[in-house]
Parts: C-alpha cells; structure tokens; sequence
C-alpha cells in the first residue's frame, strides 16, 4: 500500500497525504524460543514480517550450513530494563505538526504512538526552550539583575500551550497503553547561572541549587 516516492538517493519513502497513509500490523509477541523479524530495506520490504525459530546447540542440521549466525544467549546475566521507545514534544515538532492540515497531523501522530503505527510509549517532554525552539526562554526570565529564589515569577510559555500540551494530549487520547512522559531542562534561568546567560558554558550558582530543584519539581 505504500505511496512511493523516491528522493534519488536509492530507496523510496511511502508517503502520507489527507486521503491515504499506511498503517501496521500489530506485532504480537513471539513464543519462547521463537524469533520474529521485522524488515524494511532499499529492495522495497516495508515492514516485512517472517518468524524463525531458535534451535538448541547440538543441532547438526545447523551447524553443516554456511553462512548461519549464532547467538549464545546467558540467560542468567541480567543488565538495565527497557521501559520504552518515543520522540520528543519539542517546539519544533509541535510548529511542523501544526502547520499540517488536520487530517495530516492525526495521521502523523497516530502512525507514532496509536496501534495502527510504531505504539511509542515514551515522550519526552523539554523544561522550557531548547535548541529546537525559536527563541531562547525559561518559565523564569528576568532582567536588569533581579533574582527570584522564590519562583514567584515561575510560568509557562506559550509555545508550551500551542507547541507542546496539544500534541501531547493527541498521543496519549490516541495511545492503546500507557504513555510515560520524560521533563528535561536545557538551561536553568540566565539569573541562576555565572555567567547570566541561557548560552555558553555557564554553571549553576550553588546558592541557587535549590532553587533549581524546585524549579524542576
């Protein structure tokens, strides 16, 4: 079903309009032993799905053919916990979503975290302004020297309100599960900082290490 269309560097990307975008399969988990790949590659394969099976070692069958990869897995030994895959409701990707018909922004944002599309369930979400904002912002910008350890002046930015709340709202109304959402700060205000500026290497003045703490919570 896809829409091709070809940007001369030696693939297609299928695209997406107000009448038509693909949608994909549920992936259901694969049994035990059992593996499930997913590919898209430049010969076409968009998602493309086919199951294999793991043998056990000692299997000669496997072991006469060429060109077989072997994975030895420990089950025993345990690293960190995945909690998820998504993108991040940053000002720029809400200015380029809006700027899309309706239509195309439902469809946009479906394809990432609804069960027609990737099921991200993971956001995160920027404190503030970042490099993907159009201007330098906090929720506590003064000027002419003045501090505000009690965060009086602490609110939020309209691009938060056109940029960011909306389209987040739109992938958790959406989403089939849980979406958890990650807050990250670029700068604390320029008045907390050595160097009184959202930019360059300025660090935060401890006085203002609780300050900042509250100001994030």
């Amino acid at each position: 079903g896809c829409s091709k269309k070809d940007f001369g560097h030696g693939s297609v990307v299928c695209v997406c309009t107000d009448d038509y975008c693909d949608s994909l399969p549920q992936v259901k988990l694969p049994k035990s032993k059992d593996v499930l790949i997913i590919t898209s590659n430049k010969d076409g394969l968009r998602w493309n799905i086919t199951h294999q099976n793991f043998s056990q070692p000692g299997n000669e069958k496997l072991n006469s053919q060429e060109n077989v990869t072997k994975i030895h897995i420990n089950e025993s030994v345990k690293f960190q916990s995945i909690f998820g895959f998504g993108g991040a409701f940053t000002d720029a990707a809400g200015l380029n979503i809006i700027s899309l018909t309706p239509p195309m922004q439902d469809k946009l944002i479906r394809s990432y975290y609804s069960s027609e599309g990737l099921e991200y369930n993971l956001g995160r979400v920027p404190i503030g302004g970042t490099d993907f904002s159009t201007r330098p912002y906090t929720y506590d910008d003064l000027t002419n020297n003045k501090t505000d350890k009690s965060l009086n002046n602490f609110s939020l930015a309209n691009e938060d309100y056109q940029y960011k709340i909306p389209i987040v709202q739109a992938a958790l109304k959406m989403s089939s599960t849980e979406v958890k959402l990650l807050a990250s700060p670029w700068s604390a205000p320029a008045w907390m900082k050595d160097n009184q500026n959202l930019k360059g290497k300025g660090k935060l003045i401890k006085e203002y290490y609780y300050t900042w703490a509250l100001y994030i919570s």
